[in-house]
């Protein structure tokens, strides 16, 4: 009891003592937390430390010991280095031996990199190398030191401008990609996307101490539309214990040329299973002709099954990562093992070997050959029975993150790798790219879109020369134009054509195809549509079944006067009998955009690219005050029919609303109505019809103009 009542008295003391001194508080607390993040390293548990270390840090914003602890942390041990800069550059301003603070330097130096600030980069990797004196045996430290600023020089020289159009990349988004890696993308031919990530699946996944990740486990994902599904676990009979915590990694490596092999990563060597047989075999491990070294973790077989490329850190190459290749005897046993050779193998690290349907490109990852940094992207030709110098696939694909373990599909027109890039979930991420060769195949479900259109421009009467231009929606971006001229395919892949077609009133049939790419889209759009146009002796005649008048020179309300009263004009509304404006008269003369204004899922708010339209024709309305409008909206038909039609209203006098309330007479607005889903612009019938883009053009307010009375 007396024993109680003295520490009891001492620990009022030391409060009440501590309470004078908030210092001394901040020093205390300070200093268990980077003890406590200490001990976390020592154990390997990464997010811990992290989050000791970020306890300090609150405690005292300046202090050098908490930001550089923080900072090495999310950069060294975690790669998270866009987040590591603000701590390192603090530790850096703060450090007490500024020109010999190692750590901070080279740590500094690499996020910079990574984050594509090479001039940076560049200058603390010389700093380091002249302030610091490298042990005779840290010569791995001094090849790397060397290496980054090759590539920081590489970067400076090779802008973004260099970027290709010939291909389009896309992250493949949360159904695949999390905060954690995911990495080696492997496609099959049934289009099931089977990946590797270090990742907690469940809440009893446990991390792995030796490098404080998760331990690495297969997932897969149906491609539907170009879109992952819901992603499972993915695994083999033998590697499913009594207990459901996985204590032990297994990676896919690649699916064979032949798409009938698969292989896996396992215990640091390679195993191959059929992939009919998956949920009822266990993977058989490669001979020793191929495992002949302590470490290997990649391979890809050739269609043929006769020639395996794959990777090893064997003493026969470079005494680093290295490509070698076996060609299989006639008896069916691996041959000896062949390096690849000079050109491809350095003594930096080679990885993720994948060869092209005719086995005459090597695309693999390297560490070692000119690039933008870490792993970058490759691919080498086979001449003459050698393999080329490699090319760096460029800025599209690479960038000063880890880039790896590209694949394609069947026919080429379609690629996946993995990448730690700026703009991702947090760590390596699968991306999609898509090939600009590959777009031509791709079908129109609608082959009068709305969206696009054709604008033509009589250049020459006589010679029947006509420039014709596509008018693109706004929110993609084209990647291949297809014009069709009387049946007859243009080899020409741009937006703008001249083209000289028949005249003396003969008709003329255009057709476009253009096929469209975006941030969201999984997949590439293809758009088309078409018209008839004649060249005849005084008028050009777009799409016949609007009516054109000859406008000249008389201006907007003489135009008008020249329309006549056409009962039956007005596709949604077809007994209403209006004096309608036709559509060359509404462009030329009058200047009113009768694009349609779109609306967001379920919503009648109008946005702010609606509102510009919307101005643009308050305008004219103004000028112009004989001229009316008919308001009609519409939804999807994703909802009920009630639902549909309910929105549709709402939406169409929320545009009415807009109008009077900045200055339209109410007299101008002859009418302000829904239709619910009753006209839709393509054949999304369903939910399941289209993508959500598709859908969203249907949700939309369209304007029909009338002359009236004044």
């Amino acid at each position: 009891m007396k024993q109680f009542i003295t520490f009891i008295f001492i620990l009022n003391s030391i409060i009440c003592f501590t309470q004078t001194n908030n210092k001394l508080v901040k020093f205390f607390k300070r200093k268990t937390q980077i003890a406590l993040a200490s001990w976390a390293i020592s154990r390997n548990n990464d997010e811990h430390a992290r989050a000791h270390y970020l306890k300090a840090y609150k405690v005292d914003t300046t202090n050098y010991k908490s930001n550089l602890g923080l900072g090495v942390v999310l950069a060294e041990f975690m790669e998270r280095y866009e987040e590591a800069i603000p701590y390192l550059e603090t530790a850096y301003l703060k450090s007490p031996r500024k020109d010999t603070s190692i750590d901070v330097i080279f740590a500094l130096a690499k996020s910079y990199q990574h984050t594509g600030k090479s001039a940076e980069a560049l200058e603390l990797y010389y700093k380091l190398n002249n302030s610091y004196a490298i042990e005779d045996d840290n010569q791995s430290y001094l090849l790397d030191i060397a290496k980054r600023k090759e590539d920081c020089v590489y970067a400076l020289n090779h802008s973004q401008n260099e970027k290709s159009n010939d291909l389009y990349i896309i992250n493949l988004g949360s159904n695949v990609n999390t905060s954690f890696p995911e990495y080696v993308p492997t496609i099959t031919p049934n289009n099931e996307l089977i990946f590797t990530s270090k990742r907690k699946n469940k809440w009893y996944d446990r991390i792995n101490k030796i490098n404080g990740r998760y331990f690495e486990s297969m997932y897969s994902t149906k491609i539907e539309n170009g879109k992952p599904q819901k992603t499972n676990k993915y695994h083999f009979p033998d590697f499913v214990s009594k207990l459901p915590i996985n204590f032990r990694n297994e990676s896919v490596i690649s699916i064979s040329g032949d798409g009938k092999t698969l292989f896996v990563f396992r215990n640091t060597k390679i195993y191959e299973i059929n992939i009919d047989s998956v949920a009822k075999t266990k993977p058989s491990r490669l001979s020793k002709k191929i495992n002949f070294s302590f470490y290997q973790n990649h391979a890809y077989l050739t269609k043929d099954q006769k020639t395996l490329i794959f990777t090893s850190d064997s003493e026969k190459g470079n005494a680093s990562l290295d490509i070698f290749k076996s060609v299989k005897n006639e008896d069916g046993t691996w041959g000896k093992p062949e390096s690849l050779g000079e050109n491809v193998n350095t003594i930096y690290d080679e990885d993720a070997p994948f060869l092209s349907d005719d086995e005459q490109t090597l695309y693999f990852a390297s560490k070692g050959h000119p690039g933008f940094g870490n792993y970058d992207i490759y691919k080498s030709t086979l001449i003459d029975g050698k393999w080329s110098k490699p090319e760096n696939l460029g800025e599209s694909i690479n960038s000063p993150g880890h880039d790896i373990f590209l694949t394609h599909n069947l026919d080429g027109s379609e690629g996946y790798f993995s990448s730690y890039r700026s703009g991702g979930y947090g760590d390596m991420d699968i991306y999609k790219i898509i090939y600009s060769k590959g777009l031509e195949k791709k079908e129109c479900k609608d082959l009068n879109n709305p969206s696009l259109n054709i604008v033509s421009n009589i250049v020459n009467d006589t010679l029947g020369l006509v420039s014709f231009e596509a008018d693109l929606p706004k929110n993609l971006n084209a990647k291949y134009f297809s014009w069709t001229i009387n049946d007859e395919k243009l080899l020409i892949n741009d937006k703008k054509i001249n083209q000289k077609i028949l005249t003396n009133g003969l008709k003329n049939n255009i057709q476009l195809k253009v096929v469209f790419v975006c941030d969201t889209c999984f997949e590439a759009i293809a758009y088309c549509n078409n018209t008839e146009l004649t060249i005849g002796k005084k008028e050009l005649i777009v799409d016949t079944t609007k009516i054109i008048t000859n406008t000249d020179e008389k201006g907007p309300s003489s135009a008008i006067n020249d329309k006549q009263s056409n009962k039956g004009l007005n596709p949604y509304d077809k007994n209403l009998n209006y004096n309608y404006i036709s559509d060359s008269v509404i462009k030329n003369n009058l200047g009113f955009n009768i694009a349609p204004i779109y609306f967001n899922l379920n919503n009648a708010d109008i946005n702010n690219e609606a509102t510009s339209i919307l101005k643009e024709n308050i305008k004219t309305l103004h000028e112009n005050p004989k001229v009316a409008v008919l308001i009609y909206g519409f939804s999807d038909a994703t909802g009920s029919s009630i639902h549909n039609l309910d929105l549709s209203q709402k939406r169409a006098l929320q545009v009415k609303k807009y109008l009077i309330s900045n200055g339209v007479n109410p007299k101008q607005i002859k009418k302000a109505t829904g239709k619910g889903s009753q006209f839709l612009v393509n054949n999304c019938y369903t939910a399941s019809d289209c993508d959500e883009i598709t859908h969203g053009k249907n949700r939309r307010v369209e304007f029909i103009l009338v002359e009236t009375k004044k």
